[in-house]
């Protein structure tokens, strides 16, 4: 982030494995779900990077929930 600032872009690091994103392609997933407060800055971007690694629990919920 610190490079692309010197270009004038700004951004917000989120890492999925920090928060409980449950499984599975609605919106929200009920009780504790962390999806929906993570999903609004993801539709308001105007560029996406995705850095997916290991374990694969985090990254599958990932593409799951993008398909929501």
């Amino acid at each position: 982030m610190a490079a692309l600032s010197e270009h004038g872009v700004s951004g917000k690091t989120i890492r999925i494995a920090d928060h409980d994103v449950r499984p599975g392609v609605k919106t929200d997933m009920g009780g504790r779900d962390a999806w929906p407060e993570i999903q609004a800055p993801i539709l308001g971007c105007d560029i996406l990077t995705l850095s997916i690694g290991h374990p694969p629990a985090p990254p599958s919920a990932l593409r799951e929930r993008l398909d929501a």
